[in-house]
């Protein structure tokens, strides 16, 4: 009789006599194969665990509310704060290559910001055909429902005035 069985009962009742796969408890019919730990998909990672208590949970729900999640001028506000109190408290002393570092850095994080908060304004904003194709369409549908070119007229001055001088110029 083997010393080391699988130990699963079979469809009859009785214990399975096969050899479990090495370093598992059963043999491949009786889940052997499955994976197990960190490969199994059952595998509780934990990484939605409740992590935050107290000061530091109150911070990570205030930054949960926030409903402008990617407004990050007030990041930039902060960095730029950082900046310039650090080279305050440089005034006076001898710097080193260390304090020079630090003031890249600190410069390096605002400008990489700076340049975050233009690329996402560049590819939200409306481009100068763009504003040109809506008062074109406007001025189209303005015609059609607009019959009193006195009306017309006073509409397209309210528009062109909301409009910045440098779309408002044909080109």
């Amino acid at each position: 009789m083997k010393k080391n069985l699988c130990g699963a009962k079979t469809r009859s009742g009785k214990p399975c006599r096969r050899s479990p796969l090495k370093g598992k408890k059963r043999c491949r019919m009786h889940g052997g194969a499955t994976p197990s730990g960190t490969e199994s998909v059952h595998y509780k990672h934990g990484r939605y665990a409740e992590v935050f208590k107290g000061e530091l949970r109150e911070k990570f729900t205030e930054i949960q509310a926030d409903g402008e999640p990617l407004n990050l001028l007030p990041e930039l506000h902060v960095q730029r704060t950082l900046l310039m109190q650090y080279i305050g408290s440089l005034d006076g002393k001898t710097t080193g290559i260390k304090e020079l570092k630090n003031v890249s850095i600190l410069a390096e994080d605002v400008v990489k910001t700076a340049a975050t908060i233009a690329k996402v304004r560049n590819e939200t904003a409306l481009t100068v055909a763009e504003v040109r194709y809506i008062q074109s369409a406007m001025l189209n549908l303005l015609e059609k429902y607009v019959t009193d070119p006195n009306q017309r007229r006073n509409f397209v001055d309210e528009i062109r005035g909301l409009v910045p001088a440098r779309l408002d110029t044909p080109g």
